[in-house]
């Protein structure tokens, strides 16, 4: 497991669905945080449950392509839908695996520039 230090903090994991403007407010809160630019973000895009989400969850998708301002950026697409819990215990599980230590959001969370941890 890795030493967690202001030039190595908490990874993230922002889970997200079919909310552009939450999605939106909620990335560009985080992009203010002090330590925002070492701090690597996994972004896990859920799946639609019907036609109609399928076109929002691709808007969605289109805005977290031009993402930048972390020091690394993966998006986890998924093609169907997993659900919130499934999502995140998946989510969870992976990032825990690789990186020791995670700080799970939604899409609907606004963050204060203090937020990125150690």
């Amino acid at each position: 497991m890795q030493m967690l230090t202001d030039k190595n903090p908490v990874p993230i994991c922002l889970f997200t669905f079919n909310r552009l403007h939450n999605t939106i407010e909620t990335l560009n809160a985080l992009k203010k945080n002090y330590l925002a630019q070492s701090t690597p973000i996994f972004i896990f895009s859920d799946g639609p449950r019907n036609e109609t989400e399928a076109d929002q969850i691709y808007q969605v998708r289109q805005f977290l392509e031009s993402v930048k301002g972390f020091q690394s950026i993966e998006i986890i697409k998924q093609a169907s839908n997993q659900g919130l819990a499934r999502s995140i215990i998946k989510g969870v599980s992976e990032v825990i695996a690789l990186k020791g230590a995670l700080i799970v959001m939604e899409d609907d969370l606004l963050t204060s520039p203090n937020f990125c941890t150690t």
